[in-house]
């Protein structure tokens, strides 16, 4: 498996500022579905736009998870469910 470049590693902490930054914006918000903020990442420049609902962060975080990093996200836990759905969750 590749391991991720400097590039990658940088875009993954910047998404990790801009969701933990999310959920102090929303304090009664605990956990968010990683499509539901894709319009973000977007504004952001992680991403050029999206596509299947999500497809983007979802490409990134099973590429994450294959490679045993999802703890790389600091102020957040990304979490994927039974049927796939990935979504972020407060720490």
């Amino acid at each position: 498996m590749d391991a991720l470049s400097q590039k990658k590693l940088n875009k993954i902490s910047r998404i990790d500022n801009v969701v933990g930054e999310y959920f102090a914006a929303h304090p009664s918000i605990t956990d968010v579905l990683a499509k539901d903020l894709m319009k973000l990442f977007i504004q952001q420049g992680f991403f050029v736009k999206d596509y299947n609902n999500g497809h983007p962060i979802h490409s990134l975080l099973r590429q994450l998870k294959k490679l045993d990093k999802l703890h790389l996200f600091k102020h957040c836990k990304a979490i994927c469910s039974k049927n796939y759905s990935w979504s972020f969750a407060r720490l």
